[in-house]
């Protein structure tokens, strides 16, 4: 697990933590798997190495709808000007597919699931 790894999870700890969950009460993780040195998105990989979305959900259905939308906001055209303009460049077409393969490969993961350890 890399260091950003690392720090994401323990911050998604620290947050349920202050928000009053449970210890044993998992929370969801939106999960994307790692982009290779080819720079498109490698599903293949162990769990463990995949890149939470610093966001926790409180459901698997919350998570799962926000997997959803995010699926399809990344095949509109507007959604795709509006990124553009926050990285002060267009995406190319390559670019656009590679974020659509990704949020397609994303997936809903207990914070508890074995999965997600290091071993």
């Amino acid at each position: 697990m890399s260091f950003r790894h690392v720090v994401a999870l323990a911050l998604a700890f620290a947050v349920a933590g202050v928000a009053g969950c449970e210890r044993h009460k998992p929370f969801w993780l939106l999960m994307d798997p790692p982009i290779k040195e080819t720079g498109h998105p490698d599903p293949n990989c162990p769990l463990r190495d995949w890149t939470p979305m610093l966001h926790l959900f409180f459901s698997i259905s919350d998570c799962e709808k926000t997997r959803q939308e995010l699926q399809v906001s990344l095949t509109r055209k507007d959604f795709q000007d509006m990124t553009s303009k926050v990285f002060k460049k267009p995406f190319t077409d390559n670019q656009n597919r590679d974020m659509q393969t990704l949020a397609s490969r994303s997936v809903c993961v207990a914070s508890d699931d074995p999965r997600l350890a290091g071993h």
